[in-house]
């Protein structure tokens, strides 16, 4: 194998591991703050009963919109810290293809250097389907949506390398982009499942996303495997 070669395999295995312990990690935290406050959903915790109005989002931050103390406290939650870019920090999808710039939106640097990108969404009440058990074999409702950086401000900041889509459940778990379950609930068939929106290809002669990338990495063991 070419040196080239052995190094992007060295940097995927790398992507993937930070992939794996960041879901881990978020989940053990979401999950950590039902249990303190002894509650069954996120919607009950005093954290998301702080949103003032409707939901929390990157456009709010630091506390527009009545969610300041929700940020305050989700930070400190995470142990993550606020950054503001003041240079574009383009994203691109995984064929290459410029996605958009990050100057002046704000990430949430966690201490490891990971961050959650600057699309994300909270709402205070969650949304889906009160029962979708006869479609996921599991309830699954979304509490909440974000982009997530393992690589945080460095590159190559392109989907299904360092970049990745996550839905937030009521019962603080990550639902991947891309995925069956994603797909389900979002779209009601297996439209965005990644096999069918080629959003991990790569394909011949297709374009290819890469914002299923995370769905294809689980499904396959955590194993980056394109």
């Amino acid at each position: 194998m070419t040196l080239p070669s052995l190094i992007g395999k060295y940097n995927n295995l790398v992507y993937t591991v930070k992939l794996k312990k960041a879901v881990s990690s978020l989940e053990q935290t979401f999950q950590y703050i039902m249990a303190v406050e002894m509650v069954d959903s996120l919607e009950e915790t005093s954290l998301f009963q702080s949103i003032y109005f409707d939901q929390c989002e990157e456009g709010h931050y630091p506390s527009d919109y009545g969610c300041g103390t929700f940020f305050e406290e989700l930070n400190k939650l995470l142990k993550s810290k606020p950054f503001l870019p003041t240079k574009d920090l383009q994203t691109y999808s995984l064929d290459g293809r410029k996605d958009n710039n990050s100057k002046g939106h704000y990430y949430l640097i966690m201490p490891d250097g990971t961050a959650i990108n600057h699309y994300f969404r909270f709402w205070k009440k969650a949304r889906g389907f009160e029962n979708t058990t006869n479609i996921t074999n599991e309830p699954y409702r979304r509490q909440g949506y974000f982009r997530f950086d393992v690589n945080g401000m460095a590159g190559p900041n392109k989907y299904g390398r360092d970049l990745y889509w996550f839905d937030l459940t009521s019962t603080g778990f990550l639902v991947p982009a891309g995925s069956m379950k994603y797909s389900l609930l979002n779209s009601g068939d297996e439209s965005e499942y990644w096999k069918n929106a080629n959003s991990c290809g790569p394909a011949k002669n297709k374009t290819t996303s890469g914002t299923g990338c995370g769905a294809r990495i689980i499904e396959n063991g955590w194993d980056m495997d394109y």
